[in-house]
């Protein structure tokens, strides 16, 4: 919402007019729409075949999956598919058989393993892939389905499959081939991976709902870990979806593949920016680092596959292992916050919401740790190239922890919200009791009445800024929209006025109002003016001067009250900012320490001046606040308001 454009908008309420029931109504009514739409696209993809032809289809599998002839450097055998083929580098493998009768339409589908792959009848070319003139290279050749298309009079001729390793060689299995009629060999292909490919749609879709959410309630939250885990698993799955072999497009997807490439080589960058923006100050300097010396690693991964010819499925593992190093530190820096020393401070509702995540966060990384094992350990060779069962479960799991996770948190950060819009109302009642002080009443009164008899035109005047000054702060008891700064400053010439007649010669006060119509909350700086005259330079024997400024500085308006008093020694100043410094919920300080100077009275009522005055700049206009003062030389406190769009 902001607009450095615009500096006379009215400020925008926070809280806006939402319940934490309305709220919830809200998220599950988005997560129900979103779920419907998925449910009808996997109900729509998968509906493509009938009972009759996935059983006719499969049958022609298992015959045609028998008795292939295999040829390489070594071999020459009879097998039956799947078989398992090791080859050197640029090594031809060679399937033949003989084609049974064919009827129109008939086609036979096979899937590639980052080979090159030409098809023979009696030793006549009629498919490859890559496609002739085709620009790929050898190093990034995907694995993919291919859909050749026969006719009748080929049948008893020889059908050849000849696949190219490449640079580095193939280990691994060669998979079945499927003879049928062309569309009828679709339908059933996407019967066979309908499991696999749901579950990955699954985890896409909960990260959406988590993006979507995130950027509908971020304003009401102020958190960014939503939008951050929503992209996270939209990465994640994205890569999983491609790996699951649903033939939605069957040849020329290599954009498809790249796209699922590169959301795999920024996983762990996202997790890193993930523990990043959840944690804050916490080991801010180790997770800057992290997530630098990833994105430069990654990228010369990237690099290694475009300009050095490195085949892209051999530096799979890569990416895998930096997920498995960044989601290890993210279930330790879970682990601090939920069982561990970082837990010390927290509230009960954010540990429960730690530990939630933590046991949903371990279940992913055993779930595919184990999954990934078990391939390795029984030697399937799909390590690199398919995912299984459990890391599908697993990761579904992190994605519904996650949903409920920030689901209950929007409802809790709701809940404070209300609570705090009516604490925001009874701090302005105090505020405003605590600014009529009957002290000064008493004295204004006693001072008006002096003057009557000795000087009468500035009895005259000083009843007028008395009257003024209390009109302001009756009119804006409940006024939590803001009033432009130029009304604040009428207020707060009124009080200087009166405290001029008060003080004489001790007291001057310069303004130097260059940007005035911008929205603040009422009576938010006429404190700080009044306690840089109390406990500023009226402490000071000689007086001193008091400076209100005001003026733009690119997205914000800034107002400056600055004195020449006494100032704070080094530890009252350190004492003043710890007072009020802003928690980022786990415990550690904040970068921008916010600090209100008000005071009036006695001690209490000076804390609960601050703390009025905190509250209310920050909650209702997002202002920073910052101190600076040197004992003996005086106070500089600065407030800068962002500039924002009209309501």
């Amino acid at each position: 919402m902001s607009n450095s454009g615009n500096k006379d908008g009215k400020r925008i309420n926070k809280f806006g007019r939402r319940n934490a029931a309305s709220t919830v109504r809200d998220m599950f009514g988005i997560v129900a729409v979103i779920l419907v739409v998925a449910i009808l696209f996997l109900f729509i993809a998968l509906n493509f075949y009938s009972n009759d032809s996935t059983t006719s289809i499969e049958d022609r599998y298992h015959e045609f999956s028998k008795g292939w002839r295999l040829q390489t450097e070594s071999r020459d055998e009879i097998v039956d598919l799947p078989t398992f083929v090791k080859v050197d580098a640029n090594e031809n493998v060679r399937l033949s058989k003989e084609l049974p009768r064919l009827s129109q339409y008939y086609a036979v589908a096979t899937r590639n393993y980052h080979q090159v792959l030409n098809v023979y009848i009696d030793e006549s070319s009629i498919y490859q892939f890559p496609p002739e003139g085709s620009n790929l290279r050898s190093s990034i050749i995907t694995d993919d389905w291919n859909l050749i298309e026969l006719d009748e009079t080929m049948a008893g001729q020889t059908f050849t499959l000849e696949l190219v390793s490449g640079d580095f060689g193939f280990s691994g299995y060669i998979k079945p081939i499927y003879l049928g009629e062309d569309n009828a060999l679709i339908y059933y292909l996407r019967a066979t991976t309908a499991v696999p490919y749901g579950m990955a749609v699954s985890v896409i879709v909960l990260g959406v709902i988590l993006l979507v959410l995130g950027l509908i309630y971020g304003k009401y939250n102020d958190d960014r870990c939503q939008i951050i885990a929503g992209l996270m698993l939209i990465a994640i799955g994205i890569w999983v979806t491609n790996r699951s072999k649903m033939p939605l497009l069957l040849v020329g997807s290599s954009y498809k593949y790249y796209l699922s490439y590169l959301a795999l080589m920024l996983e762990a960058v996202l997790i890193l920016l993930y523990v990043a923006e959840k944690f804050k100050n916490k080991n801010r300097k180790l997770t800057n680092g992290l997530i630098i010396g990833f994105s430069v690693f990654l990228a010369a991964i990237a690099i290694l596959v475009y300009v050095i010819n490195f085949p892209v499925y051999q530096t799979v593992p890569i990416p895998y292992a930096a997920i498995f190093l960044a989601s290890v530190y993210l279930i330790y820096m879970l682990w601090q916050v939920s069982y561990g020393k970082g837990c010390a401070n927290l509230a009960p509702f954010t540990i429960k919401t730690n530990r939630i995540e933590l046991i949903a966060t371990v279940i992913m990384v055993g779930g595919v740790c184990i999954g990934i094992g078990k391939d390795f350990a029984l030697g399937n060779d799909r390590l690199w190239t398919d995912i299984g069962a459990l890391p599908k479960i697993s990761l579904n799991a992190f994605a519904v922890g996650q949903l409920l996770v920030h689901i209950y948190k929007s409802y809790h950060h709701v809940e404070e919200r209300e609570e705090l819009q009516g604490q925001l109302h009874d701090s302005q009642m105090e505020l405003m009791m605590g600014q009529i002080q009957p002290h000064f009443i008493f004295n204004t009164l006693s001072s008006i009445r002096t003057l009557v008899k000795v000087d009468p035109d500035t009895a005259y005047s000083m009843i007028y800024d008395f009257s003024n000054y209390l009109r302001a702060n009756v009119d804006n008891v409940t006024n939590l929209d803001g009033i432009k700064f130029a009304s604040e400053v009428e207020h707060i010439t009124s009080y200087v006025n009166i405290e001029k007649v008060r003080f004489g010669d001790r007291l001057h006060v310069e303004f130097d109002i260059r940007s005035s119509e911008f929205m603040v909350p009422p009576l938010s700086i006429q404190p700080l003016v009044e306690n840089a005259i109390k406990h500023g330079v009226m402490k000071n024997v000689k007086g001193g001067t008091v400076w209100l400024r005001s003026y733009a500085e690119g997205d914000y308006n800034v107002v400056e009250v600055e004195d020449n008093g006494v100032g704070f020694t080094p530890e009252r100043l350190a004492e003043i900012r710890l007072s009020l410094t802003d928690d980022d919920g786990y415990g550690n300080s904040a970068e921008n320490e916010f600090v209100n100077l008000t005071g009036n009275g006695s001690e209490n009522h000076k804390s609960s001046g601050m703390r009025n005055i905190y509250l209310r700049l920050r909650e209702l206009s997002d202002a920073d606040f910052f101190i600076e003062s040197e004992e003996g030389k005086g106070t500089k406190v600065t407030v800068k308001f962002p500039v924002v769009e009209e309501e």
